[in-house]
């Protein structure tokens, strides 16, 4: 009796071993992986949403045949500027007129952009601006007891951008995913050249009767997007140039008639640097700083030599903090809110965009 219960039990212990992977086996499906884990669902080998999101709002997410993106930018700049007209004596004392003048201005643009995959590696975007801008213009003299203030606002259609996305490189365990991209934007606002201006004041305060949407020019652009993922952190960067071309207008002078002459608005040059956090499956932070170099602008009156404006060139830095919360599996929601470092960027910026995929 005792020899059978040693002989059952020996022969139990040898036996699972083999029935417990041979239960594994049948509960995976198929053969196991080379670590030994079952197979991963097709759900946990999708990327996470939040990560998707990233990539279509800071670079560029192929896969999805058409996307439909609504957006609304709002963005404030106020100036305050000290004019004055004379010359200091004894390097102390300042002999002439001084008018204290600000500037506050406000643009809100609404905009409906378009992507569609051409192919699993070409993209085309086409995005269509409406534009409402309004500018408060106030000056005060010399002695402080006369102000004058004045509100212009316009609205019209802005400048139409198309832009051509090139997938160059596949993000790998070595290697960043590299986008380049083309675009053309035409001159479908309304430029800012010949702008009659208006005076009140005997001269002190001097403003423009309306004001524009666009920049009158076509540009071409050329950049480069680069993103690398370092679960849970995302590092993206981006380069580009904007090349206006030279324009001729029948006025690109405020003053009264028609000076017709040429504008070759300045080029300019443009880098960002960013990262953004998965914080969960459909929530992702993200932080960015985005920097514009632009060259000075010149114009050249009929008959004339060409001549550089001053003070027209610009240095724009501008502070990015951003939020994207998924939706569903076709939309989600972006929020960007932006601070301008230089006094050439707007104050502050924000924008909300709900992209959705057909």
């Amino acid at each position: 009796m005792e020899r059978t219960v040693a002989a059952s039990i020996l022969t139990l212990t040898l036996t699972l071993p083999f029935a417990g992977a041979s239960a594994q086996e049948s509960d995976s499906g198929g053969e196991p992986s080379a670590s030994g884990s079952a197979a991963p669902t097709e759900e946990e080998a999708e990327p996470e949403s939040s990560v998707r999101d990233v990539y279509r709002e800071q670079h560029a997410l192929f896969g999805e045949d058409l996307t439909i993106e609504p957006s609304i930018t709002w963005t404030h700049s106020d100036r305050n500027q000290l004019t004055l007209s004379g010359f200091l004596a004894l390097d102390a004392i300042f002999l002439g007129n001084i008018s204290v003048d600000r500037i506050a201005r406000d643009t809100i643009q609404p905009e409906v952009a378009m992507r569609y995959d051409l192919t699993d590696r070409f993209q085309f975007q086409l995005a269509v601006p409406y534009v409402f801008r309004q500018a408060n213009y106030e000056s005060t003299n010399q002695e402080g007891d006369l102000t004058l203030e004045e509100t212009v606002s316009d609205d019209d259609i802005g400048d139409t951008r198309m832009r051509l996305f090139y997938r160059w490189l596949d993000e790998t365990q070595n290697q960043p995913d590299v986008v380049l991209n083309l675009g053309v934007t035409a001159p479908t606002g309304t430029d800012p050249f010949g702008i009659p201006t208006a005076s009140r004041g005997d001269g002190l305060l001097t403003f423009p009767e309306e004001l524009p949407t666009g920049n009158g020019v076509w540009t071409v652009s050329l950049g480069a997007s680069i993103l690398k993922t370092y679960d849970p952190a995302i590092v993206f960067a981006s380069f580009g140039a904007d090349v206006r071309l030279k324009e001729e207008f029948d006025d690109i002078s405020a003053q009264s008639g028609d000076q017709p002459g040429e504008i070759d608005l300045g080029d300019s040059f443009r880098f960002g640097l960013g990262t953004a956090f998965a914080l969960n499956r459909d929530l992702s932070l993200s932080f960015s700083l985005d920097q514009k170099f632009t060259s000075p602008t010149e114009q050249k009156l009929e008959g004339q030599a060409s001549q550089e404006i001053t003070g027209s060139d610009s240095v724009s830095s501008v502070l990015n903090l951003g939020a994207t919360l998924n939706l569903g599996p076709d939309r989600s929601l972006t929020t960007n809110v932006g601070f301008g470092l230089t006094d050439d960027a707007p104050d502050v910026s924000l924008r909300m965009a709900m992209p959705f995929s057909m």
